[in-house]
């Protein structure tokens, strides 16, 4: 039993992560007057709620809390490292002595790489259709999708999100933020790729293996 009722939590839960994403950023900062005058700072936030926005909407996160999932723990840090990576970075930027150069063309190529990271999140997406899924588990009429994206790298919305996670502290020039992301936000992703490889190839057996001979796991051409 819960206390707010599914239908109820799909109409409030898309509002409630705006305003703590915002929340939370402008409060990292320390200085949100000043965060909100920066155009860069600007982008980021317009960024990082368009991406969550499209995810809530498009691959069902409204529901994620209603579903059984035996896997669901292991996002936990991955999402952990998202609003982590989105509040040190600004901290680190607004109030820390300055451990990478503050120039534009850095925070524009953070910027690039947060987006970079996006569309391909969103070509994975697409490409997989209804059988994408954020939960543990393969949908109904399953089918393993070696077209496109996925034809030569299995796991591309995870690449995507790895763009992202290094994207977010280098577009606020900090290392320590990139340096918790190589650390901690990247092998949380692998921690959680390897389960989803063990549960396809439970689901899919040699075809899922064949599949794993023929192609990189995350990193084109090098893993």
């Amino acid at each position: 039993m819960t206390l707010i009722s599914e239908p109820v939590w799909e109409r409030i839960l898309l509002p409630l992560r705006w305003l703590f994403f915002i929340a939370i950023f402008l409060t990292a900062s320390l200085h949100p007057q000043a965060a909100l005058t920066d155009p860069f700072t600007l982008a980021v936030i317009v960024l990082v709620l368009i991406w969550r926005t499209y995810e809530h909407v498009s691959i069902g996160m409204k529901h994620y809390r209603f579903h059984k999932d035996p896997g669901k723990h292991t996002m936990v840090l991955p999402a952990l490292s998202l609003w982590i990576g989105c509040s040190f970075p600004i901290f680190d930027f607004y109030n820390l002595p300055v451990t990478l150069p503050r120039v534009a063309w850095l925070r524009a190529l953070g910027i690039g790489m947060l987006i970079t990271g996006i569309v391909i999140r969103h070509v994975s997406i697409r490409t997989l259709g209804r059988f994408f899924t954020a939960h543990l588990r393969v949908n109904e009429g399953r089918q393993l999708i070696r077209i496109g994206i996925y034809k030569r790298l299995r796991h591309p919305s995870y690449f995507g999100m790895i763009f992202s996670f290094l994207g977010l502290p280098l577009s606020f020039c900090s290392l320590y933020g990139l340096l918790y992301m190589l650390l901690i936000g990247i092998p949380s992703l692998l921690f959680r790729i390897n389960l989803e490889e063990r549960f396809l190839v439970g689901e899919f057996g040699e075809e899922y293996v064949t599949y794993r001979k023929e192609s990189y796991k995350i990193l084109p051409f090098v893993y």
